[in-house]
């Protein structure tokens, strides 16, 4: 807001070229955030469907993956199959 109360509004047009340049610079990087948190919780779903498929907790690796990635999707590769224990 300005002294009398209004918006404030740039004097001079470069000013206002470098206000919506600066505008659309934040748009787009919350765009990139958006899109990045997208993929990084995709990606989440990789070592929680190894576990499963391993008879492990689906839910359990999946919360995992999304703090330590590396760290789930290796315990998920090296766990032990549940599955084949029942069979035998």
């Amino acid at each position: 807001m300005g002294r009398q109360g209004g918006p404030i509004v740039p004097e001079h047009p470069a000013q206002l070229s470098t206000v919506v340049a600066l505008v659309k610079e934040s748009i787009m990087w919350y765009g990139v955030g958006i899109i990045g948190l997208i993929i990084w919780i995709a990606i989440a779903f990789w070592p929680a469907r190894v576990a499963r498929r391993k008879g492990h907790s689906f839910v359990g690796y999946f919360l995992l993956s999304l703090l330590f990635f590396p760290l789930s999707l290796i315990m998920a590769y090296l766990v032990h199959d549940r599955r084949e224990l029942a069979v035998s």
